[in-house]
């Protein structure tokens, strides 16, 4: 090689490793977590036929990512959270559901879409032998939230919209939202 090819060769490289570095320093990456936390709380539900209280008990793990863009704007936001639940009554400390999630969301703010995917709902009553309501595989939302309880919620209220799915959908295909979906199941007790 010449020395001239030797120069241009060395150019080239520092050229690359420059815009590399630069590319770098207009991006960040801001990881948080994983937090794991106990979960100990009890929700009652006003019902037709009188309140419904349920106490839910269980651990959760959860952690975030942030990627930014050049601006310094979040381009995206990925959150994975990992929890089980058992259900119980307050009153009589009656194990009546477990429920678990293993979900990863991702909150593309470019788009001004949430993707969720994995098991987002799956509720078993104790003694029925499997699932009574699954909700796994895929969601997409039509905002872009990073955060699973307002997205939860704001979509249960109609102020966000599933726009694609796949897989079993048993909660966000209900058309009994939640939280009266604990009202109809209490309805024959």
């Amino acid at each position: 090689m010449t020395r001239n090819e030797c120069r241009a060769l060395a150019l080239a490289l520092l050229a690359f490793l420059t815009a590399t570095t630069e590319g770098r320093a207009q991006s960040r990456v801001v990881k948080v977590g994983p937090e794991t936390s106990l979960v100990d709380r009890t929700f009652t539900f006003q019902c037709p036929g009188g309140p419904i209280s349920v106490r839910h008990v269980g651990r959760q793990t959860i952690s975030t990512t942030y990627y930014y863009d050049s601006g310094q704007e979040i381009a995206t936001a990925r959150y994975h959270r990992v929890a089980k639940f058992d259900h119980y009554n307050p009153d009589t400390g009656e194990k009546l559901s477990h429920d678990n999630w293993t979900i990863s969301l991702t909150a593309d703010y470019a788009e001004n879409t949430t993707t969720v995917t994995g098991a987002y709902w799956k509720l078993n009553t104790v003694g029925s032998g499997g699932p009574v309501i699954r909700d796994l595989g895929r969601v997409v939302f039509d905002q872009a939230i990073d955060n699973i309880h307002e997205l939860d919620l704001l979509w249960s209220i109609g102020q966000v919209n599933v726009i694609d799915s796949s897989g079993p959908h048993e909660y966000f295909d209900l058309t009994i939202p939640f939280p009266e979906m604990y009202c109809e199941a209490d309805a024959g007790d």
